[in-house]
Formats: structure tokens, sequence, C-alpha cells
């Protein structure tokens, strides 16, 4: 069974949380970064999506089982430096313009300052993405391994 830590965290990545809303503030230049997200997102989701619906009908193919467990040493990477990048190229105009961040005083006597999410979410990171990886790494290393032969 997979630890519900490692689920949430690989299924729900902070990082959409922290860079999607900047998609919508101008000024941000989202550059080739945001290109090579897309590809790494596109890629992934499809083969993990694709993964999951084999599983259910009983029988995965090979062929998906290996894309899943193999694909993400390259799009895993790409896609936490894209989003990294573009979430970083965007800070600036974050603090310069106060988007996205709600400050006191307000009806709701709460403040929401959002660069201060972006340095979680940065510094998120630093634990999360070795850890993911290398849970991936070895969960590779288990499903991927030739089978052993029964002995009778």
């Amino acid at each position: 069974r997979t630890p519900h830590t490692t689920i949430s965290l690989d299924d729900t990545p902070p990082s959409r949380a922290a860079f999607l809303p900047l998609a919508n503030v101008n000024g941000v230049d989202l550059g080739l970064g945001l290109p090579s997200l897309l590809f790494a997102w596109g890629i992934t989701e499809v083969v993990r999506y694709s993964f999951y619906f084999f599983k259910l009908l009983g029988a995965v193919p090979h062929a998906v089982t290996w894309m899943r467990y193999t694909f993400f040493i390259v799009l895993y990477p790409l896609g936490v430096a894209s989003e990294l990048f573009l979430t970083y190229s965007g800070f600036p105009t974050l603090v310069s313009t106060g988007a996205l961040s709600y400050p006191m005083p307000n009806p709701y006597n709460i403040s929401i300052h959002f660069p201060s999410i972006v340095i979680m979410f940065f510094l998120g990171y630093v634990p999360g993405f070795p850890m993911l990886y290398m849970y991936m790494v070895n969960q590779r290393k288990k499903v991927l391994a030739p089978k052993k032969a029964k002995k009778a």
C-alpha cells in the first residue's frame, strides 16, 4: 500500500495551487516554462490515468506499466523545474502589485499574503521533491524487476 502522504503530494502537487493563479496575473512572463510544464504534466497525466484505467479493468499492458514507471525519470524533474521557474518568474510581480493577496483591514479580519504562500511552496520542494522522486525510483525497481520463478 502507498503511504497517504506520498499519494497526496503526488496527486495534488502544491505547485498547481501556487502556479496556476500566476497564469492570471498581468506582467508574468511565462516564456518557455509554460510549454515545458504543459508537456511534462500532459504526458504524465495521460500515462498515469491510462495506467489507472487498465488497472481497473484488471489487466495493465506491460508498455503502460513501463511508461508509468520510466517516463517520470525525465518528466518529473522537467515539470518541477518548469513550475519553479514560472513561480520564480512571477514572484516580483506578485510582490510589487499585491496580486492574489488579501490585505487587512477587510470584513473577514484575515490577511492572505500570496508571496508568503509562494515562499512556502518553494521551501516545500526542498524535502518534497527528493522524497517523491526516490519513492518513484524505488517503486520502479520493485514493479519492473524481473519476476523470480517459484520453486516447486
